[in-house]
C-alpha cells in the first residue's frame, strides 16, 4: 500500500467523556487503559504492508501526542509530523516507513 489512513479508537478506559457517548459502541472508542493499544498494532502491523517511504495517518486524543510519537518512533517509523485542529489541538499524526522494498 502507499497509505493508510485511520481513526482507530483511542479513549482511554474510565475516561470521564465516555459517559456522555452513550450512542457509540464503547469498541469503537475505547482502546485499552491508556486508549493506545490500537495506534499501538498499527504501528506495528502496518509497517508489513505499506511500500517503504509509504505514509501512514493516525488520528489520536489531543493530549496523546507524544504517547503515539513515542509508540511510532519505537516500532522505527520515521518524519513524523503532528497537525492541529481548527480549535488548535494536536489531533493527526503523519509517519513515514523507513527503509527500502
Amino acid at each position: 500500500f502507499d497509505l493508510i489512513v485511520s481513526n482507530p479508537p483511542y479513549v482511554a478506559a474510565g475516561h470521564p467523556d465516555l459517559k456522555r457517548l452513550k450512542q457509540e459502541p464503547q469498541a469503537a472508542l475505547v482502546s485499552g487503559e491508556d486508549g493506545l493499544n490500537a495506534i499501538r498494532i498499527l504501528a506495528r502491523d502496518c509497517a508489513q504492508i505499506l511500500k517503504a517511504g509509504s505514509a501512514m495517518i493516525l488520528e489520536h486524543g489531543y493530549d496523546q501526542e507524544s504517547g503515539v510519537a513515542s509508540i511510532l518512533t519505537a516500532q522505527g517509523w520515521s518524519s513524523l509530523e503532528c497537525h492541529k485542529d481548527y480549535a488548535g489541538l494536536a489531533r493527526i499524526t503523519i509517519a513515514r516507513k523507513n527503509g527500502s522494498d
